[in-house]
């Protein structure tokens, strides 16, 4: 009688090839996926760095270089009646605008504003029922002979955030990932912004994905007095 040819392959040997091949492919799509989200997230942070240090320089280049002689704040909130040309806000826009003159030691005015508007969400739940998130930064030379404030900014710059990423939030409205979360303007130790001689400005933003936190920091002197390459401690306001 003849043997039969046992050296096929029988169909629990192809199972557990099946099983090995679908594990091996796994891991692999794992390992890729997790290569390529943190490949997204240092894409983020270089594109978040760019912009920080793109926007920080460009300020410091005359707040440090040329010089700033006098500087005024204005901090405008929704619904907040204005004489000065502003838009009057509804009171569920939650926009809150921060603006800061100055005049350089050339004579030039310089202008930043800051836009900072939340949607309502989990994360801001006193945010607008109506409007998305909105954040900008925008700066430049305002035209100082136009009456109103919208005209005098026609020609500052924007700087808008990196986008990068949102998502809507419950109440269908969009809700960016990367935000203005902070921003602290101050003069020195007096509360009155009137009789200091240092402008601080920081600027923070936030991305729930990031463990690093960006921001805009600059400190400058106001009306430094120093002769040549000899510096004083000489303020005057």
């Amino acid at each position: 009688m003849k043997k039969l040819n046992n050296k096929g392959i029988t169909t629990i040997e192809l199972i557990i090839s099946f099983v090995l091949i679908i594990m091996v492919a796994s891991s692999l799509f794992s390992t890729i996926t997790a290569y390529n989200e943190k490949r997204l997230v240092e894409g983020y942070k270089a594109e978040i760095l760019t912009y920080k240090n793109s926007l920080t320089k460009l300020i410091q280049d005359d707040f440090i270089k040329i010089g700033v002689t006098k500087a005024s704040y204005k901090r405008y909130t929704s619904g907040t009646t204005s004489n000065n040309g502003y838009e009057i806000l509804k009171s569920n826009d939650k926009m809150t605008i921060y603006q800061i003159d100055c005049i350089l030691e050339d004579g030039t005015p310089r202008r930043l504003i800051i836009y900072q508007q939340f949607t309502k969400s989990n994360e801001h739940i006193t945010g607008s029922t109506t409007k998305d998130d909105y954040f900008m930064i925008e700066y430049g030379t305002p035209d100082l002979t136009k009456g109103t404030v919208d005209a005098q900014n026609e020609q500052l710059i924007e700087y808008p955030l990196p986008n990068v990423g949102s998502h809507k939030a419950d109440n269908g409205l969009i809700a960016k990932d990367l935000t203005i979360n902070n921003v602290l303007i101050s003069f020195g130790q007096d509360e009155t912004y009137s009789t200091t001689n240092i402008l601080s400005i920081y600027i923070g933003f936030y991305h729930p994905e990031l463990s690093t936190k960006y921001g805009i920091n600059i400190i400058c002197p106001i009306n430094y007095k120093g002769s040549g390459t000899e510096k004083t401690n000489s303020f005057d306001i």
